[in-house]
């Protein structure tokens, strides 16, 4: 009888949930305050921003009971210690990290993440259709990401000028930052690039399969829940956003 109980909080982090919820309270707190108390917010987008919430929570819950695991903990402690250092020589010597340091550690990072994030240089070294493939995954999800987060935030929205509606303004967090005639090519490029980074991962999406189709190992070790499923979602995702450009456009 006492056995149950121990195998059942084995599956919940007190610890971790409560950074999770945390974050949670951070995200609605950023839309309300980047949505100017919810005066530029969409409420047609209401289930997307609570489902936002909720993943914020997820994903930090679980990267908080990943990192609370003892080798994870000390990668993580050790790699604080090492971009807290100067150097590898001061860090010996113990001596303090400089402001000098502290900007020449961050141009480090950037760059890092530049290399191996944005561009995915590392995957390149295995070849040009495979690196031609993530980064299509990758772009179109990042251009994904930074367009529909903002605007379901209420943090971007767009109005017509008062005494022309044909130009409409941008506002970012409230305040306006640029202004475009809907006619223009800045105008179709802005109102397409969720259809652009749709493009993209269908791109990505079709050399994935076949890669994977035509790869004797990805055969082997490929799995419907790991492998599969995600490239499922994802093209389920893809489509059906660019349906609703075409049913827009084209079934009226």
């Amino acid at each position: 009888m006492s056995a149950t109980p121990q195998l059942k909080t084995r599956y919940f982090d007190r610890n971790a949930f409560r950074i999770g919820g945390a974050t949670a309270l951070a995200v609605v707190a950023l839309i309300y305050l980047g949505s100017r108390g919810l005066r530029n917010f969409d409420w047609a987008l209401t289930t997307y921003a609570v489902a936002s919430v909720l993943a914020a929570f997820a994903v930090v819950y679980r990267y908080a009971v990943w990192a609370q695991r003892p080798p994870t903990r000390m990668y993580l402690r050790r790699g604080w210690q090492v971009f807290l250092s100067r150097r590898q020589r001061a860090n010996r010597a113990g001596s303090k990290l400089s402001l000098r340091g502290l900007l020449s550690n961050c141009v480090k990072l950037g760059r890092l993440l530049l290399e191996n994030f944005v561009l995915q240089k590392f995957i390149s070294k295995r070849g040009i259709e495979r690196w031609i493939m993530h980064a299509c995954l990758s772009w179109g999800g990042m251009l994904a990401f930074g367009v529909a987060f903002p605007l379901v935030f209420g943090w971007v929205h767009f109005e017509t000028l008062p005494t022309d509606a044909e130009v409409y303004r941008v506002f970012v967090l409230g305040f306006p930052v640029d202004q475009f005639p809907i006619a223009s090519l800045r105008g179709l490029l802005f109102f397409n690039l969720l259809n652009i980074s749709a493009v993209l991962m269908l791109v990505g999406l079709v050399m994935s399969v076949k890669l994977r189709m035509s790869d004797k190992g990805e055969l082997a070790t490929q799995t419907f829940a790991d492998d599969i499923f995600p490239l499922f979602l994802l093209f389920t995702v893809s489509v059906t956003g660019l349906m609703l450009t075409v049913s827009a456009k084209l079934l009226v």
